[in-house]
């Protein structure tokens, strides 16, 4: 379902009985004409200067996948396994030195890669990449620049986002024998640690007056991947030259099918369970924003967006 609109912004239209809202740009109008929207893809030179570059997988991945961003995710993933080796020093994987090693640059560049790779050619199990069997197909890339399937296994393990010692406890009870009561009492102790910390932070900004737009974002049920989404929308917005006047505004799924008190079934759907996002969309499918929509954040008030529900 499109719409046609050439700005995202509604003017307010007076009721007697309730609020309505109409188009700042009346599409009727003799003067309004449909603009598809158009690309761009930019890179500076070595005069800081804007140039128009292809729009090639590589140049994207660059953009999408910045040197600084990885380096992001190295520093939380090594931490993240030096943490957990701390805490189970015992454990056999540690004595596999060559598997179990540091992570570096190349290696997360590596890891993500081959995720995108699984998605393309899908096989039953991860573990069927590295197969040796005659009757199975041989994949390089996933034995390229040396990534063998136990240290790949290792990473998928260990791999983080953000260095948040608080999201970690989610993660340590994959490998403990505790049940469902030592899930709910990490939980609750995480919950109101927070809700201590944003008292603390809205007493500080009610006496420190006006503060920083930054300071002022809501915590979001999302916030160890706030960087990352809000990377992402930034980088997908820049490609965009000219908006255009035919979007479309509509949901989309992400499969998932783990535990999380996010995730939404929807039924006779392609993809009945797993993430939803709200996007703003191009004809042609093209995501120019999302935000993502948890079925349990609209109770804790952690949405990104606040509802309105009498705009009639």
């Amino acid at each position: 379902f499109f719409i046609n609109i050439s700005e995202p912004s509604f003017k307010e239209v007076p009721s007697v009985h309730n609020m309505r809202y109409k188009p700042v740009i009346d599409i009727s109008s003799r003067h309004f004409k449909i603009q598809d929207t158009l690309f761009k893809v930019q890179k500076k030179d070595y005069r800081g200067r804007l140039k128009t570059i292809d729009a090639t997988p590589g140049n994207l991945a660059k953009i999408y996948f910045p040197k600084d961003l990885i380096q992001k995710m190295v520093n939380a993933s090594n931490a993240y396994q030096n943490r957990r080796k701390e805490n189970e020093s015992n454990l056999k994987t540690w004595t596999d030195t060559k598997s179990s090693g540091e992570f570096t640059l190349g290696c997360i560049y590596h890891f993500l890669a081959l995720l995108y790779y699984f998605g393309i050619v899908k096989l039953p199990s991860k573990k069927d990449y590295w197969s040796t069997h005659s009757w199975m197909p041989i994949h390089p890339i996933a034995n390229a620049f040396g990534m063998s399937r136990d240290q790949f296994q290792f990473l998928w393990r260990h791999f983080h986002i953000d260095d948040t010692e608080s999201g970690d406890a989610e993660d340590i009870l994959d490998d403990e024998e505790g049940g469902e009561e030592d899930l709910v009492e990490l939980r609750l102790e995480r919950v109101q640690r927070e809700q201590e910390m944003n008292e603390e932070d809205n007493e500080e900004g009610n006496e420190g007056g006006d503060i920083d737009n930054d300071e002022q974002r809501k915590i979001v049920w999302y916030k160890k991947l706030a960087f990352l989404v809000n990377h992402t929308r930034k980088v997908s917005k820049s490609f965009i030259w000219i908006l255009g006047t035919t979007l479309s505004l509509d949901k989309m799924m992400i499969r998932f099918s783990g535990k999380s008190a996010e995730t939404h079934r929807v039924k006779n759907k392609p993809i009945n369970e797993g993430y939803k996002l709200f996007v703003l969309a191009t004809k042609s499918g093209y995501v120019v924003n999302f935000t993502p929509d948890g079925r349990n954040a609209a109770r804790v008030g952690e949405h990104e967006y606040e509802e309105q529900r009498d705009m009639g």
